[in-house]
Protein backbone atom coordinates (compact mmCIF):
# COMPACT_ATOMS: atom_id res chain seq x y z
CA UNK A 1 0.00 0.00 0.00
CA UNK A 2 1.39 3.39 -0.93
CA UNK A 3 2.09 6.12 1.54
CA UNK A 4 -0.24 9.07 1.72
CA UNK A 5 0.48 12.61 2.74
CA UNK A 6 0.18 13.60 6.39
CA UNK A 7 -2.18 16.12 7.93
CA UNK A 8 -0.30 19.14 9.24
CA UNK A 9 -2.70 19.42 12.19
CA UNK A 10 -2.94 15.93 13.67
CA UNK A 11 -0.44 13.92 11.64
CA UNK A 12 -2.92 11.35 10.31
CA UNK A 13 -2.18 9.75 6.95
CA UNK A 14 -4.38 11.13 4.17
CA UNK A 15 -4.47 8.74 1.23
CA UNK A 16 -7.23 10.24 -0.92
CA UNK A 17 -6.19 13.92 -0.77
CA UNK A 18 -9.39 15.14 0.89
CA UNK A 19 -10.41 18.80 1.15
CA UNK A 20 -10.18 18.52 4.94
CA UNK A 21 -8.76 16.03 7.42
CA UNK A 22 -11.45 13.53 8.49
CA UNK A 23 -10.00 13.38 12.02
CA UNK A 24 -9.27 16.97 13.02
CA UNK A 25 -11.15 18.91 10.33
CA UNK A 26 -8.26 21.09 9.18
CA UNK A 27 -8.67 22.23 5.58
CA UNK A 28 -6.13 20.70 3.19
CA UNK A 29 -5.11 23.07 0.40
CA UNK A 30 -3.79 21.55 -2.80
CA UNK A 31 -2.72 18.38 -1.07
CA UNK A 32 0.08 20.04 0.90
CA UNK A 33 0.43 19.87 4.66
CA UNK A 34 -0.24 23.01 6.65
CA UNK A 35 2.93 23.83 8.53
CA UNK A 36 1.75 27.26 9.70
CA UNK A 37 -1.32 26.09 11.62
CA UNK A 38 -1.42 25.69 15.35
CA UNK A 39 -1.39 22.11 16.53
CA UNK A 40 -4.64 20.89 18.05
CA UNK A 41 -4.80 20.96 21.83
CA UNK A 42 -4.18 17.35 22.99
CA UNK A 43 -6.03 17.89 26.28
CA UNK A 44 -9.13 19.11 24.47
CA UNK A 45 -8.94 16.18 22.05
CA UNK A 46 -8.64 13.65 24.87
CA UNK A 47 -11.47 15.31 26.80
CA UNK A 48 -13.68 14.91 23.73
CA UNK A 49 -12.68 11.26 23.35
CA UNK A 50 -13.44 10.59 27.03
CA UNK A 51 -16.83 12.29 26.73
CA UNK A 52 -17.71 10.27 23.63
CA UNK A 53 -16.65 7.03 25.33
CA UNK A 54 -18.85 7.88 28.31
CA UNK A 55 -21.79 8.56 25.99
CA UNK A 56 -21.18 5.27 24.17
CA UNK A 57 -21.05 3.36 27.45
CA UNK A 58 -24.31 5.01 28.56
CA UNK A 59 -25.93 3.94 25.30
CA UNK A 60 -24.68 0.39 25.77
CA UNK A 61 -26.00 0.20 29.33
CA UNK A 62 -29.36 1.54 28.18
CA UNK A 63 -29.73 -1.21 25.58
CA UNK A 64 -29.95 1.36 22.80
CA UNK A 65 -30.44 -0.02 19.32
CA UNK A 66 -28.69 1.21 16.20
CA UNK A 67 -30.98 2.70 13.57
Amino acid sequence: MGRGMRCGGCGSVLRDRPDSCPLCGIEIEGGATHSGLDKPDPDSYHDNVRRLREELEALRRGDAEAV
